[in-house]
């Protein structure tokens, strides 16, 4: 398991890559410590959405659940600092709705 703790979190524009890091995290310190990465616990102190940002978050949780995608890392790599981009593989990633932008109000 890996646990993920996040001090304040805006749901409607951060979240989505908040968690994505701490998986992509997750699978890196498993893949160089030899471990297989089986949870990822993500813990939110302070989560919140904005007033302006409801229309946006009804549209989003209403889109129909699709498949998760397949991530992988290339085996040749055990050092934690050594990852890059390209050493980071996905497929079987097919969005179910159209790309959203939900602003943070400033």
């Amino acid at each position: 398991r890996f646990v993920y703790h996040q001090r304040a979190a805006d749901l409607g524009s951060g979240i989505s890559g908040n968690m994505v890091h701490a998986a992509l995290l997750g699978l890196m310190y498993a893949k160089v410590l030899g471990y297989k990465l089986i949870e990822v616990i993500h813990v939110i102190d302070d989560a919140h959405v904005y007033s302006r940002q409801y229309e946006k978050i009804e549209q989003l949780v209403n889109m129909p659940d699709g498949r998760l995608p397949t991530v992988w890392l290339e085996e040749s790599i055990n050092n934690m600092f050594a990852f890059r981009r390209e050493h980071i593989h996905m497929s079987d990633y097919h969005p179910t709705g159209p790309k959203m932008r939900i602003d943070t109000p400033i």
